[in-house]
């Protein structure tokens, strides 16, 4: 992740969005979610490897060129 991303995220007030990317491709970072308790919603949580997918959707572009 850039380091004003990390920078971003750590100065943030708990209402605000830091977001990195484009549509379709943005990512939003939420600090905080009226309603939503951390611990329930993280033992559902789904993790991914943005590298990966960014690498496969690269290649899937260019060879399909």
């Amino acid at each position: 992740m850039p380091d004003e991303i990390v920078t971003s995220l750590r100065t943030a007030q708990p209402d605000e969005i830091v977001w990195m990317g484009r549509v379709p491709a943005r990512i939003d970072f939420l600090q905080t979610v009226a309603g939503i308790a951390f611990e329930p919603s993280s033992e559902r949580r789904v993790t991914a490897d943005v590298a990966e997918a960014y690498r496969c959707t690269s290649s899937a572009a260019t060879t399909s060129s």
